[in-house]
């Protein structure tokens, strides 16, 4: 985020001067709280017991990770309230997203401003995005998938299951 925060917020906000950025997690030090919070723009919330209600806020989702491994459950969890995202390539990867599809993908600070001042801006865009994101958390991580996936593993190992959809 620290990236983020001075290699793109700057432009964004500059392109965009009512934009704000609202920030939650926890594990942000006292000291960096309160220099973030002293950022234009800037409204960090720390940690929330709802993360649904974080969803359902805001218009776009960002992920600059730049480390990490694996799924990213807050992308998926993204995903599945169908709001569009910004991500980086760490934050994408093993999702299967695409780019210009489900989510767009940032490398470069002029693409992390595009791609959210397009989100911003463009409602026909946004719903494009959002209609592809919540299909494919439909296609690849929902209930019913996983059950999909857990009958072939057993019917692979030649074990029985029993049928768990009414």
């Amino acid at each position: 985020m620290t990236a983020f925060l001075e290699q793109v917020w700057p432009g964004l906000r500059q392109r965009l001067p009512d934009l704000e950025l609202h920030l939650y997690g926890s594990g942000l030090s006292a000291e960096q709280h309160q220099a973030w919070q002293q950022t234009p723009g800037l409204r960090v919330h720390g940690w929330v017991t709802d993360a649904a209600v974080v969803y359902e806020r805001h218009r776009v989702f960002i992920a600059p990770l730049r480390a990490g491994a694996g799924i990213k459950g807050k992308v998926i969890a993204a995903l599945a309230h169908g709001i569009p995202q910004v991500l980086s390539p760490v934050a994408a990867e093993a999702t299967g997203l695409r780019h210009g599809g489900e989510v767009f993908i940032a490398r470069q600070s002029s693409e992390w401003e595009q791609a959210i001042a397009n989100l911003i801006h463009d409602d026909q865009l946004w719903t494009r995005c959002s209609q592809a994101a919540l299909e494919h958390a439909r296609s690849h991580y929902s209930r019913q998938r996983g059950l999909e996936l857990m009958a072939d593993a057993l019917a692979q190992l030649h074990l029985p299951m029993r049928s768990l959809t009414p």
